[in-house]
């Protein structure tokens, strides 16, 4: 079988490119199978083509007219935009990064595969020793980080008051720009997210935090709750319930990249996490400060 992998983006700074593209084309290669990368002219020489993030459907449609023959699939679905629902409806196949992802893009597709967000750019383990401050490290988007509030913020700040911690931030601050919503006032350091330092830095960190759900306002419960009332649920104890709310695409990538370094985690009450952080060798789940 003869794969190509297409992707109009090329930067490995980006982690759906470089799990999904970059690894995923490293992997296959290493069981065997003959493919190549950034090839848009030789279709009738492949199988397989699968397309990155930024694709659109016109690519999609001139490939399969160069091979009709040819099985396409998209990494990544979005039904956002008419243009994306465009790629899917041109895809023979999805692939996803969590089973969240898997079953809500089934309903336009039932060829959805799940590919775990792992690395291959990380291959130490830390080796932990008693140490003053405790380092509370966090890597990913600025929007994780805004999602420090309504309960991580307020659980680090009782915290920092009863043991030295200091938070280790890592994110694009470049291209994101800063930090201001979620922001606990503590020891914070804030480190620009590169690929050649990304490793080292992380291997700082004592714990890892992984926030990932998008707070819920009480205006937007209320109007949940009353949706339903309207429905006719029988709704007799909410306020004991938990009402979660998160992307399709909360998976436990970032979590991943702590458990490969060796690095305990505690992550928001995100269904990925759950299969490994369940066991509390590897970590803890919160939701609660």
């Amino acid at each position: 079988m003869r794969i190509v992998f297409n992707d109009n983006r090329g930067d490995e700074t980006l982690g759906s490119t470089r799990i999904f593209v970059h690894n995923l084309h490293y992997w296959l290669s290493q069981l065997g199978y003959d493919v190549h990368l950034n090839d848009w002219t030789h279709y009738p020489d492949y199988d397989v083509a699968i397309f990155g993030k930024n694709v659109e459907a016109a690519q999609i449609q001139e490939a399969r007219a160069r091979n009709p023959k040819l099985v396409c699939g998209c990494i990544h679905p979005n039904d956002i935009t008419r243009q994306k629902k465009a790629v899917m409806k041109q895809s023979d196949f999805f692939i996803a990064g969590c089973h969240e992802e898997r079953d809500y893009y089934l309903r336009y597709n039932s060829n959805v595969f799940i590919l775990l967000d792992l690395e291959r750019m990380f291959t130490r383990v830390k080796k932990h020793e008693d140490h003053e401050p405790i380092v509370l490290g966090y890597h990913g988007n600025l929007d994780h980080l805004t999602q420090f509030q309504p309960y991580l913020k307020p659980a680090l700040e009782t915290l920092a008051r009863e043991m030295p911690i200091k938070l280790l931030v890592i994110f694009n601050k470049k291209h994101l720009g800063p930090w201001r919503v979620g922001r606990p006032a503590i020891e914070i350091e804030e480190v620009q997210w590169d690929m050649e330092t990304i490793e080292e830095q992380l291997l700082r960190c004592d714990i890892g935090l992984v926030p990932g759900l998008t707070p819920i306002s009480p205006a937007e419960k209320r109007a949940i709750f009353g949706f339903l009332k309207c429905l006719q649920w029988r709704i007799t104890s909410y306020k004991h319930d938990y009402l979660l709310r998160f992307k399709n695409t909360s998976n436990a990538g970032r979590a991943y990249v702590f458990h490969q370094l060796g690095i305990p985690v505690i992550s928001d009450f995100l269904p990925s996490s759950f299969h490994i952080l369940a066991d509390p060798r590897c970590g803890y789940l919160a939701h609660s400060t």
